[in-house]
């Protein structure tokens, strides 16, 4: 999965599992302006298949390392809300696949709920922060008036 970073000008690896390193090295920062794989997906508001990694070209650099190169089909999912990107997250898939209707709405469902997770997730670590700032403020006000 990848996510948006604060300033909104790239996408960076939040986490994989199944890839080795090497395999995910051109997907760890990606900007948002490139002509990458993950930004264009992203750009298009639409989930973007490729028969194979090698498809996605030398700007996916999905070709390298050992756990992409057993992969036939990649899916990218973007993750969008109010047509704000917020990230996406990638299927690699072990046969070389195609999505049909009934699977391209399910993902896209899940892309939706995952987006209202990370919305509220984000809105939990604002509510966490104002209620840490407010807490200090309050033991300096204490410790004045002692």
């Amino acid at each position: 999965m990848v996510l948006a970073s604060r300033d909104r000008q790239r996408y960076e690896l939040a986490h994989a599992v199944g890839y080795d390193e090497p395999a995910l090295d051109n997907w760890r920062r990606v900007s948002m302006s490139a002509d990458h794989p993950l930004s264009n997906a992203i750009r298009r508001h639409e989930i973007t298949t490729a028969a194979s990694p090698t498809s996605f070209g030398a700007n996916g650099g999905a070709a390298s390392g050992e756990a992409m190169t057993r992969c036939r089909s990649t899916v990218v999912v973007p993750l969008v809300m109010n047509r704000l990107p917020r990230g996406a997250f990638i299927i690699s898939f072990h046969d070389l696949r195609t999505l049909d209707a009934a699977e391209r709405q399910c993902l896209q469902t899940a892309a939706r709920r995952v987006v209202e997770a990370l919305a509220r997730a984000e809105r939990y670590e604002v509510t966490e922060r104002a209620r840490a700032t407010a807490e200090t403020l309050r033991q300096r006000a204490d410790e004045i008036g002692e």
